[in-house]
C-alpha cells in the first residue's frame, strides 16, 4: 500500500512506523501469525508482539488463536471517529461552560449579542420595549420611516410617546418639507426633528442597544445589537454630528 495511506495512518491515528506498517500489511495480505507479520512489515521480532497488542487496543486488529486480522476499517476507524467526535463535543462544552463562567466573573468581557428581528409589527414592538426600558432618550435616524408614514404613523406615536422629550430625531435632507404635516405633529411630543445626510437608513440608539432596520419587500427586518460599549460610543458619534444641525 502506499506511502501515503501510512502517513495519514501515523498524522490522524497517531500510530508509530511500526505499528502502521504492520496494520497494512494486515489489511492486504489478511490473517498472519506474528513472526509473518514481522516479515513482511519490516519490524522486529522483538517488537512485532508489542505491536501487534497495540493495535489490538485500538480495535483495529483482532487476534484468534495466535493469529492477528485486521478490523473492517469502516467499522474499526468508524468507531474511532465517533470516539473522537464525542471527545471533541465534551470539550467543547467544558470550555464553552469555561466562557460562561469567566464573562460572568467579569462583566466588562460579555460579548455583543446579535439577533434579527422579522416583521415589521415584530421590529415596531421591539424599539418600543427598548424605548420604555431605557433611561436615556434615544437617538433616530429615520429614513424607510418617514416614507411608510401611513403605515407606520401610529405606531411612530406610541415609540415618541415612550421615548419622551428631548429626543433627537434625524432625517434625510428635504424630508421635512415633504413631510411637513408629519413632522410637526411627531415635534408636538418634544421630538427634536433634524436634517442630515447621516439619515441614510433607519436606526435607533438607547441604552445599550441598537436597532439598525433594514427594507425586506413589504415588510421589514432589523438588526438588534446588545453592546453597552458600542451603543454608547455610537450615541455619542451620532450627537456630535448632529450638533450643528439647524
Amino acid at each position: 500500500m502506499s506511502a501515503d495511506l501510512e502517513q495519514r495512518l501515523r498524522s490522524l491515528l497517531g500510530l508509530n512506523k511500526y505499528q502502521a506498517s504492520a496494520y497494512l500489511v494486515l489489511l492486504k495480505a489478511g490473517p498472519m501469525r506474528p513472526q509473518e507479520v514481522a516479515k513482511q512489515a519490516g519490524v522486529p521480532v522483538q517488537r512485532i508482539y508489542d505491536t501487534l497488542r497495540s493495535l489490538q487496543e485500538m480495535g483495529l486488529v483482532i487476534e484468534r488463536e495466535g493469529v492477528f486480522e485486521a478490523v473492517n476499517p469502516l467499522q474499526s476507524l468508524g468507531a474511532l471517529a465517533k470516539r473522537e467526535v464525542a471527545r471533541a463535543l465534551e470539550r467543547a462544552s467544558d470550555i464553552d461552560a469555561l466562557a460562561k463562567d469567566l464573562s460572568s466573573s467579569a462583566p466588562g468581557a460579555r460579548p455583543a449579542e446579535v439577533t434579527l428581528v422579522r416583521g415589521l409589527d415584530s421590529v415596531m414592538g421591539t424599539a418600543l420595549a427598548t424605548a420604555s426600558s431605557c433611561n436615556e432618550r434615544p437617538v433616530f435616524l429615520a429614513r424607510k420611516v418617514f416614507e411608510r408614514l401611513n403605515v407606520l404613523l401610529s405606531a411612530l406615536k406610541e415609540l415618541v410617546r415612550s421615548s419622551g422629550p428631548g429626543t433627537l430625531v434625524a432625517v434625510p435632507k428635504g424630508y421635512l418639507e415633504r413631510y411637513r404635516q408629519e413632522a410637526e405633529e411627531l415635534s408636538g411630543y418634544g421630538l427634536r426633528v433634524v436634517e442630515s445626510d447621516a439619515a441614510f437608513l433607519d436606526l435607533m440608539v438607547a441604552c445599550d442597544t441598537v436597532i439598525i432596520g433594514v427594507p425586506y419587500g413589504g415588510d421589514a427586518i432589523a438588526v438588534v445589537i446588545k453592546d453597552r460599549e458600542f451603543a454608547e460610543g455610537l450615541r455619542k458619534g451620532l450627537l456630535n454630528l448632529l450638533s450643528s444641525a439647524p
